[in-house]
């Protein structure tokens, strides 16, 4: 960095966005938020899943008790 100089900041963040590594590190960014927004999705299945189970053994018990 100090081999820089005195770089203006917009400058050098334009190089360094500009750069391969700053590249790379969006795609990352982006594929890790689209894994997780499907694994978000596939917890909501679950819990679903699980609401409606519990419901129906809700059910059942209370049609044994009449």
């Amino acid at each position: 960095m100090a081999a820089l100089g005195e770089m203006p900041v917009s400058k050098a963040e334009m190089q360094g966005k500009a750069s391969d590594e700053w590249h790379e590190y969006i795609e990352n960014m982006v594929d890790q938020r689209k894994q997780a927004a499907m694994l978000k999705v596939q917890l909501e299945y679950i819990r679903m899943r699980f609401s409606e189970w519990q419901s129906h053994e809700a059910t059942k018990r209370a049609e044994m008790k009449l």
